[in-house]
C-alpha cells in the first residue's frame, strides 16, 4: 500500500470520503474486547498521529450550528444557584 503525505492544510477532515477513511482504519485495527451491559462492543484503539491531526480531530464539527432550542438554564447564573441551595 503506498502511502501519501498532505499538508495539514490541505486535509479537509468534514469531507465524506477523509471521515470514511479514518473510521475504516479503527474498524480494522482496534480490538473487540467484549460487550458493555447493553450487549454493544466495546472497541480498544490506540492511535498515533501527529499534535496538529489531533487537533483538527478535536476540533471537527465545532463550526457547526447549533441546531438546538436554546435552554433559558443555560444562561443561568452559577452563582444564584448555590445561593438557592443554601438559603
Amino acid at each position: 500500500m503506498a502511502e501519501l503525505s498532505i499538508p495539514p492544510a490541505f486535509l479537509d477532515l468534514e469531507h465524506p470520503t477523509v471521515l470514511r477513511a479514518l473510521l475504516r482504519h479503527i474498524v480494522e485495527h482496534a480490538d473487540c474486547h467484549g460487550v458493555d451491559a447493553y450487549g454493544r462492543p466495546v472497541l480498544a484503539f490506540e492511535f498515533a498521529c501527529e499534535a496538529w491531526l489531533l487537533d483538527k480531530l478535536a476540533a471537527l464539527g465545532s463550526g457547526d450550528e447549533d441546531l438546538e432550542e436554546d435552554d433559558p438554564a443555560e444562561d443561568d447564573d452559577p452563582k444564584e444557584d448555590i445561593d438557592a441551595v443554601l438559603a
